[in-house]
């Protein structure tokens, strides 16, 4: 299924009950041990739907931070719901080549005690970026409405 365009509402459904939907299943899927890494933010569970659009800030942020407060400005900022990532990814499996896509919710502990948040890298894959670097502007990021 074709990604949606920048501003698009659109619905995401996920079970959070099933195995295969919970935040460590998204570090499985990016090809890290789950049990290396830690999740401080809060689960899903049972079955959800809810409306989502893709943003970005429009401009160059030093962190994720920044990208937070920027896209909280406009948008309604979920924290410690990464699995709503996971959810898009399932649903819009063929990436579009055109940036990441981020989920502003720096919840993960890397094994060596770096915040990241997770995201859909430029190739495509699930992977979880360092929440201390810069962003630009052509990040999207996934924004309930």
């Amino acid at each position: 299924m074709k990604y949606p365009a920048l501003n698009e509402i659109f619905r995401l459904k996920i079970d959070g009950d099933l195995l295969g939907n919970s935040p460590f299943s998204m570090v499985r899927a990016s090809d890290h041990q789950p049990n290396d890494w830690r999740y401080v933010g809060n689960f899903i569970r049972g079955i959800q739907e809810r409306e989502f659009r893709l943003v970005n800030t429009n401009t160059v942020v030093i962190n994720i931070g920044e990208a937070r407060k920027a896209l909280a400005m406009v948008h309604t900022i979920t924290t410690c719901e990464s699995q709503w990532l996971w959810a898009f990814q399932l649903q819009f499996p063929i990436y579009d080549h055109n940036g990441p896509i981020g989920f502003a919710d720096p919840a993960w502990i890397d094994p060596h005690g770096n915040i990241r948040f997770p995201c859909i890298n430029t190739d495509g894959r699930l992977g979880f970026f360092p929440s201390h670097l810069m962003l630009y502007n052509f990040w999207r990021f996934l924004v309930p409405v």
